[in-house]
């Protein structure tokens, strides 16, 4: 009888284990530069591909294996969540870590980031279920502007010359294209310019108080373009 009961004991301290395992054990200890981060700028409906996570398995004697999700969360805000690869089985040994490459888009959205500058929790949960614990959480600073950004192949399209600068940027586009408006924003999306009639490719900034400056152009043929300057 007492042979009955070691054994039992013995398979439910290891069932426990492997359940903390699954639980609380893990923690995100890198996050790749395709989730932007401060001083970047995350921007409302653009898609940020190639995120790159890595998660760690703090036990030292259970040995992870099931389905994962992050989750994140700015300040008092609804959490987001990412599957991390639906169906996908990850093995993660004690004490070790692996990076895994989310294949879907990412989108920032105004229902789990404010606008303006974020700290955001990132953790890793079971897709097995349990009680989700925040072990060891990763923390970001997320910079997340409410107005549609550049894509990757707009960005050798529109710069501007000189930055950072505290007179005037001129802005380096092809001549042929004309100017319909242009936007400065503050980094929480307050206006503080709008430029709509007399436009030159030349923008005055010396008035402008010293900091990061975000510039919303809009063409001739409706393209609408997004860059960032810095005024000293």
């Amino acid at each position: 009888m007492k042979k009955v009961q070691i054994i039992v004991l013995f398979i439910s301290l290891l069932f426990c284990g492997i359940a903390s395992a699954q639980i609380d054990s893990l923690g995100v200890i890198a996050i790749s530069p395709q989730y932007p981060q401060c001083p970047d700028s995350a921007f409302i409906q653009q898609p940020y591909f190639n995120i790159q996570v890595t998660i760690k398995n703090y036990n030292a004697n259970s040995t992870f294996s099931g389905g994962l999700m992050l989750k994140l969360q700015s300040d008092s805000l609804p959490e987001d969540s990412i599957i991390l690869n639906s169906g996908t089985v990850y093995t993660i040994q004690p004490n070790s870590s692996i990076n895994i490459l989310i294949q879907s888009p990412y989108f920032f959205n105004s229902t789990n980031y404010k606008v303006g500058s974020n700290v955001v929790v990132v953790w890793p949960v079971s897709t097995q279920g349990g009680t989700v614990v925040k072990y060891n959480p990763y923390l970001a600073c997320v910079l997340f502007l409410p107005f549609v950004g550049m894509n990757e192949y707009d960005r050798g399209y529109l710069d501007v010359i000189p930055n950072p600068s505290n007179k005037y940027i001129d802005l380096n586009i092809p001549s042929d294209i004309g100017l319909k408006k242009v936007r400065i924003l503050k980094p929480t999306g307050e206006e503080v310019r709008n430029y709509s009639v007399d436009l030159s490719k030349r923008i005055t900034v010396e008035k402008l108080s010293a900091g990061i400056y975000f510039l919303e152009v809009v063409t001739s043929d409706d393209h609408v373009y997004n860059t960032k300057f810095i005024k000293n």
